[in-house]
């Protein structure tokens, strides 16, 4: 034990926190939660820890710095945890796998007309919105999606539109259209951009599309029973025609749903099966005492980690997003911080949230059932893996006799340039390592070359010589060289990777893959060699070579979107984002800004007098 860490040690407070594990390079390998700080934290510097599990050992050897965050309540820990976990991915850490990537369905209800949308993670949590989620299934939740808009013809997103023509565009401040949307035509919205539909009858139907999507199909059905006889006695006969269709609909999906409580009950059953080093966690949802869905899980990092501890780690993650718990979740045993727990969930859902564990009867039988499950999906899952990892080693020894690789091309890199008229150009390199993709290998350039018109050999050139000099300089993100490179392009990039690395004096067995005829380029040969169309050695190309595409543009994408998002706002002091954004919604423009006057520009919420008179200078002087 170091002197730093001695010191932090006597310095801990005794109240609750987080902490974090750092190993000789800085990075933290594992976050943990306490009551006590201080005698957590000193548990793992122990004269004697031979008591502790293997795993933990081992990472308590490679401690040499720690940080704490002490914070008022357990609950704060809980949180602070799960988010700390998300954005280190700590190594000995039980972490929800792929967690930021599970779409969430939003519904904005404080909306004039709300709109329905997809949106991924937390940033874009808001207060006048409603989350619906996580779903791991992507394509379900679209069917979804596709359903509410169906039966309840609610607008959609129109950037979350596959079709770009699609969505109701009403907003705020706009002109109503002479015609509806063309969603409307087919039936699946309700044309409030034409003023086919006033806000009352709108909000009716977002508040049915809710009750749907939280699964209160009882009570949807009761409302729906009533607006229907109500429209009857009216004798608008055309309305309750419409109702009754909808309740026909909905029956259906009710009917598909199974029973399982009597007392119309909700509830999340969470269960989990561990082998290897990574575990599914099933989660079956029950609302108005019917099951509605299950959802799948994985977890990794769990050798060595009790059922106990990956429970509650996977109940922090999982409702650490935008979702609400429900009122019970029922778990195979208890978890240790089972007050902090409940605490927690219940502010999270502003009502009370119980942890319940059944020794009997059906709530124990459908937890069996939901285990039963995790343990099916586990195994077909590592199933499909390994047969997609055995597909890939034979088609990498298939290239190896190709290329004449005796032992393989174990890492493949594939480098791509992707540029638009030489603007915002960058450079991809993806890894395959036995001809599976690893992405934590994958770089990315901003590519420096602006001389002229664009050159894609001088940008590949650049690239290629910040990658291999990297490897000559022995940066750590480039140590490791490929035992295979792959160009995309043909005799030309070729002839610029090859030139590259002769005056680097490396070798690597490099070949260029021409996208036309999906010919070969070998160095020294005029002539492409064609595999043929049904060659797993070609197969494995092509899918390196899209992943590289793929890869680059969107880095491009993403800086083309930045550099148009940039204005002379930018660069004033003083003015940060949420400023910029609330000054161009008020005055419409950057040249709009400029014929203000101090007084006019001061009228902004957050803008002084003598701020307004240093924003019109400065962008007076930008214009000059």
């Amino acid at each position: 034990m170091n002197d730093n860490i001695q010191h932090k040690l006597s310095q801990l407070p005794v109240v609750p926190g987080c902490y974090l594990m750092k190993d000789a390079g800085g990075a933290v390998i594992y976050v943990g939660k306490a009551k006590i700080l201080r005698n957590r934290v000193r548990s793992y510097f122990a004269t004697d820890i031979s008591d502790l599990h293997p795993r933990t050992q081992m990472m308590a050897a490679q401690i040499v710095d720690l940080d704490i965050i002490a914070v008022a309540t357990e609950e704060e820990a809980l949180a602070l945890e799960a988010n700390l976990i998300k954005r280190y991915k700590p190594r000995y850490n039980v972490r929800l796998r792929d967690d930021k990537s599970y779409p969430f369905i939003k519904v904005t209800v404080k909306d004039k007309f709300p709109k329905i949308s997809v949106v991924r993670g937390t940033a874009q949590l808001l207060d006048n919105a409603r989350f619906f989620g996580p779903y791991p299934n992507v394509r379900a939740m679209w069917d979804v999606v596709k359903l509410v808009r169906r039966l309840f013809k609610l607008r959609l997103e129109t950037r979350n539109s596959p079709n770009r023509r699609s969505g109701c565009p009403w907003h705020e401040e706009g002109a109503l259209r002479k015609r509806p949307c063309i969603d409307y035509d087919i039936g699946q919205c309700s044309g409030p951009c034409a003023n086919l539909i006033n806000e009352e009858g709108y909000q009716a139907q977002v508040r049915e599309a809710l009750l749907f999507l939280d699964g209160r199909m009882l009570r949807l059905a009761d409302d729906l029973t009533k607006d229907m006889e109500k429209a009857s006695s009216e004798m608008k006969f055309e309305l309750a025609a419409r109702l009754r269709d909808k309740m026909l609909s909905l029956r259906n999906i009710h009917q598909d749903a199974r029973v399982v409580s009597t007392k119309h009950e909700d509830m999340d059953l969470v269960a989990s099966f561990s082998q290897s080093d990574e575990a599914c966690i099933t989660v079956s949802i029950v609302r108005d005492g019917r099951l509605i869905e299950q959802q799948h899980h994985f977890m990794d990092g769990v050798t060595g980690v009790s059922n106990s501890e990956l429970i509650s780690s996977f109940i922090t993650q999982r409702y650490n997003g935008v979702g609400s718990p429900p009122r019970m979740l029922i778990i195979p045993q208890m978890i240790d911080d089972k007050d902090a727990m409940e605490s927690w969930l219940s502010a999270r859902r502003w009502a009370r949230v119980r942890l319940i564990v059944p020794h009997r009867g059906p709530k124990f039988d459908l937890l069996a059932m939901t285990a039963e499950n995790a343990k099916l999906y586990l195994e077909r899952e590592q199933n499909r893996k390994g047969e997609e990892a055995r597909k890939a080693m034979e088609a990498v020894a298939e290239l190896g006799k190709v290329l004449n690789l005796p032992d393989g091309p174990r890492r493949i890199e594939c480098y791509d340039i992707s540029t638009f008229g030489g603007d915002d150009s960058v450079g991809s390199m993806v890894t395959f390592i036995n001809g599976m993709p690893e992405k934590s290998h994958y770089r990315r350039f901003k590519i420096n070359y602006h001389t002229g018109q664009p050159d894609d050999f001088a940008m590949m050139k650049e690239m290629l010589e910040r990658r291999l000099g990297g490897a000559v300089m022995k940066s750590p993100k480039f140590s490791e060289l490929a035992d295979l490179m792959v160009i995309d392009g043909g005799k030309g990039q070729l002839g610029i990777a090859v030139r590259a690395m002769q005056e680097l004096q490396i070798a690597v067995p490099v070949i260029g893959l021409a996208k036309r005829y999906e010919e070969v380029f070998l160095p020294g040969h005029s002539d492409g060699m064609i595999l043929p169309a049904n060659s797993r050695a070609l197969h494995l190309l092509q899918n390196i070579r899209d992943e590289a595409h793929r890869f680059g543009i969107t880095y491009h994408t993403t800086l083309r979107n930045r550099r148009m998002k940039e204005s002379a706002l930018d660069y004033i002091p003083g003015i940060g984002a949420k400023r910029k954004t609330a000054l161009l919604k008020k005055f419409g423009s950057v040249e709009k800004i400029k014929a203000l006057t101090p007084e006019e520009l001061a009228a902004a919420p957050g803008i002084s007098l003598e701020l307004a008179g240093e924003i019109l200078r400065l962008l007076g002087e930008n214009n000059a």
